[in-house]
């Protein structure tokens, strides 16, 4: 069969334009039939036509514009993901400075810890060296044990008429301890025991609080003036004075200064 010179065109003509879409502008779907040249391409109809032999040429701006849209959607496909491992690099970052700020953090409190342990020990150091023994407190102003139990049985003898002494020993574990207690009753020793007001106070020192032994040994002063002269020291008003005296006379006071 002898070859359509027409159709050979047309479909060489079809090929050329398809590697060379810019040149397809020139031509309108009739120059591919052999008709006058200078037509533009309508946009709006597909670039095809049954009469050059069942090949099909698409228009050039359809395939521009199906290519953009797909880069275009790509793009966009491409951005969001790049955004997105963006967001969790900014998020490990922050994560990974968080952690680092706290270690710092902790680090800093963990030295400023060592550097208080270290001038605890140096001070400790210091007062080992300089003080071997207990601390001793100034006796120039308080009372030693025996000073205060001595003191206690001087006031208590020169007011023997309402002031009695008594002295109870435990001995444990080779260790002896004895307790002193001052006894003052200032009403008449007609009346019953047990119909007064019996109290006890125990000022027993310990530690650094020693002091409470000098505060029984001043009760026991102002105890020791009687019972109308101790309470003028304690009242505010006339009637005050006259209820603690009563007190006072109806009273058992038991006293242990250590």
């Amino acid at each position: 069969m002898t070859a359509n010179p027409k159709v050979a065109h047309d479909q060489a003509l079809a090929a050329y334009l398809r590697k060379n879409p810019k040149k397809a502008s020139l031509y309108s779907q009739n120059a591919l039939l052999g008709k006058p040249l200078g037509a533009k391409l309508d946009p709006t109809r597909p670039w095809s036509q049954s009469g050059l032999s069942g090949t099909t040429l698409a228009n050039p701006k359809t395939v521009l514009q199906n290519r953009l849209s797909s880069y275009t959607a790509q793009t966009k496909l491409n951005q969001a993901s790049l955004m997105q491992q963006i967001q969790s690099n900014v998020a490990q970052q922050n994560q990974q400075n968080n952690l680092q700020s706290q270690l710092q953090m902790k680090q800093q409190q963990l030295d400023q810890l060592k550097s208080k342990m270290s001038q605890v020990q140096q001070l400790q150091q210091k007062q080992i060296r300089g003080n071997p023994g207990f601390a001793k407190p100034d006796y120039s102003y308080y009372n030693t044990c025996d000073g205060t139990l001595d003191k206690a049985r001087d006031i208590a003898r020169a007011h023997s008429d309402i002031m009695s002494v008594e002295s109870f020993t435990k001995t444990m574990d080779g260790y002896n301890s004895e307790l002193m207690v001052v006894t003052v009753e200032m009403g008449p020793k007609t009346i019953p025991a047990e119909s007064k007001l019996r109290m006890f106070l125990n000022f027993g020192q310990h530690g650094r609080e020693i002091i409470t032994s000098d505060v029984a040994l001043r009760l026991l002063e102002l105890l020791a003036r009687g019972p109308s002269a101790c309470a003028e020291q304690f009242a505010y008003t006339p009637e005050e004075k006259r209820k603690l005296e009563a007190i006072l006379m109806n009273s058992i006071i038991k006293v242990s200064p250590m």
